[in-house]
């Protein structure tokens, strides 16, 4: 396969024409990103797993103070959070406790 002369302006990564397979560090670390949900997170997002992740105890009001914003918009990005799989609910409503995912 030869490489015509438009493409060389800009290199050509070919792990973005085919599989994800023997692509490079930084590819396969977005990748493996993207496939967990973190590399999609907002900042309210990246805010509420930081927070969980030092506090798993804290409460939805509670974040949302800390935070700056509404308790529903809180509640609407954990619910995206939950979702994905970043962080999930141990223990009852009231007593339980937040957990955030290895992202490793």
């Amino acid at each position: 396969m030869g490489h015509f002369s438009y493409w060389q302006s800009k290199p050509v990564q070919h792990s973005t024409l085919g599989s994800n397979e023997e692509s490079n560090g930084e590819s396969s670390g977005e990748v493996a990103e993207k496939s967990n949900g973190i590399g999609n997170l907002n900042k309210t997002e990246k805010q509420i797993v930081t927070i969980i992740a030092e506090n798993s105890n804290i409460t939805q009001k509670d974040l949302a103070i800390q935070i700056g914003m509404s308790e529903g918009g809180v509640r609407k990005a954990m619910t995206k959070l939950k979702k994905a799989g970043i962080i999930t609910r141990e223990g009852s409503t009231k007593n339980g406790s937040w957990k955030v995912a290895d992202s490793k």
